[in-house]
């Protein structure tokens, strides 16, 4: 026979064998996505916003739209890149950077360079488009074509970082343009009611 207070517990008492609950161990925090937003220039951060009652009422909760496209690079890679050249101004090293990029990555890197007085070079692959190309070198980056595909522009990118210590920009990779990222979110203006979904209007290549 079981004793009474079998599986039951004081609130009194402790467990003693369980661990004690740990915060996840990720690359982001929120304080370091709020010092972020202040590096990031309001073209960038206070893009529009729009209610869509139809698509809401389908999924059943209230959807904003925002359009990430309405900046003056027309994607939304400028948050990282406004991060990551602030960073650069700030510090001690070249202000020179590098990345590899078939046209918006290279883009931000270029307009957020310019802003700072920050030396860009862009590696793209020779098939990449022409447009994205010619809008590069517009906003003051250094282009640099090479044969194949975004892999081989990468490793040159990288040849470059080694021999001008200039800095290497990986989408991703740089923390910065991670923590920027969120702010799209904490950028939205409109308080919650319900069950609330938002969706980011822009453009998938790098």
């Amino acid at each position: 026979m079981m004793p009474e207070n079998y599986g039951m517990q004081s609130a009194s008492e402790s467990p003693a064998a369980q661990p004690e609950a740990k915060q996840p161990d990720t690359r982001l925090d929120l304080g370091r996505i709020r010092e972020a937003r202040k590096q990031i220039s309001p073209v960038f951060r206070n893009t529009p916003q729009y209610a869509c009652p139809a698509l809401g009422e389908a999924l059943g909760c209230d959807v904003i739209i925002k359009l990430e496209t309405a900046n003056p690079i027309r994607c939304f890679k400028g948050r990282g890149t406004e991060v990551v050249m602030s960073r650069l101004a700030r510090g001690s090293d070249p202000k020179l950077a590098v990345c590899a990029s078939a046209g918006n990555l290279g883009q931000a890197l270029a307009y957020s360079g310019a802003a700072r007085s920050i030396a860009v070079t862009v590696v793209t692959a020779s098939n990449a488009n022409a447009g994205k190309i010619d809008r590069i070198r517009r906003l003051g980056a250094a282009i640099q074509l090479v044969e194949g595909d975004i892999e081989n522009a990468r490793a040159r990118a990288r040849e470059i970082a080694v021999a001008s210590n200039a800095l290497l920009v990986e989408d991703s990779e740089n923390l910065d343009t991670c923590s920027s990222s969120p702010i799209t979110c904490h950028s939205s203006r409109r308080p919650a009611s319900r069950r609330e979904c938002a969706c980011f209007i822009g453009t998938p290549d790098s």
